[in-house]
């Protein structure tokens, strides 16, 4: 039953990843660093299947377990966050306690391991985003294009739905060609003070209402 468990764990962390290498909400619509992920889980599975028992398994598990927790914490401090990555964490996460389940030795080798990876994925180039201009009054810039069909959306369609009641929100739309962070259009940059988030693809109006809602404390 564990190794099933283990084996199922690690698919899923193999397809998650494989899908994610299409179109990742946080790293644009195609991931080389996926493509990366899903090579290593594809050696990692195949390894699993031959003996999941193996302390090389257990190894890898942790490492992969430490650069997924890296890579949330980057994805929430960009407020980018992959619905498929986060799926794929999960699984890794599964896959590593189910691994190193009943054994308590085995658990020293968290501290030893994930740390390592963790900064790893922490230490990845990250984009340089526009200088924040301190201001109390909350800002939305719209980086888009002018053959986007989902900017359309948002400019037409989600905008105005998610504004609705709002007060003392300052919204810019600019060219998103030559930005060097946009990987993605329309890519929205809420600003207010020294707060900032990042919502890259097409918001839904309530996802885009609860950013907005969340900088201003809660008040429209």
């Amino acid at each position: 039953m564990r190794r099933m468990i283990l084996l199922a764990a690690v698919s899923g962390a193999f397809a998650f990843s494989a899908m994610a290498t299409f179109g990742c909400a946080a790293c644009g619509e195609r991931s080389t660093l996926a493509a990366a992920g899903t090579a290593a889980y594809a050696v990692l599975l195949a390894a699993t299947l031959w003996q999941g028992n193996h302390p090389l398994v257990r190894v890898a598990l942790l490492a992969s377990s430490g650069f997924h927790l890296g890579l949330v914490s980057v994805m929430a401090g960009r407020g980018a966050v992959c619905g498929l990555c986060i799926a794929c964490a999960a699984c890794c996460f599964t896959a590593t306690a189910v691994a190193l389940w009943g054994d308590r030795a085995r658990w020293g080798l968290v501290p030893a391991v994930m740390p390592w990876t963790a900064g790893l994925a922490l230490a990845l180039p990250q984009p340089e985003f526009p200088p924040l201009e301190p201001s109390e009054r909350l800002r939305i810039t719209v980086y888009e294009q002018a053959d986007c069909p989902y900017c359309d959306l948002l400019k037409h369609r989600v905008m105005p739905e998610a504004m609705r009641g709002l007060s003392a929100v300052e919204v810019a739309y600019t060219p998103a060609d030559g930005v060097a962070f946009v990987s993605r259009t329309p890519t929205l940059v809420i600003t207010r003070g020294s707060a900032r988030r990042i919502l890259e693809g097409l918001p839904s109006p309530a996802e885009l209402r609860a950013e907005v809602l969340a900088l201003q404390g809660g008040m429209p």
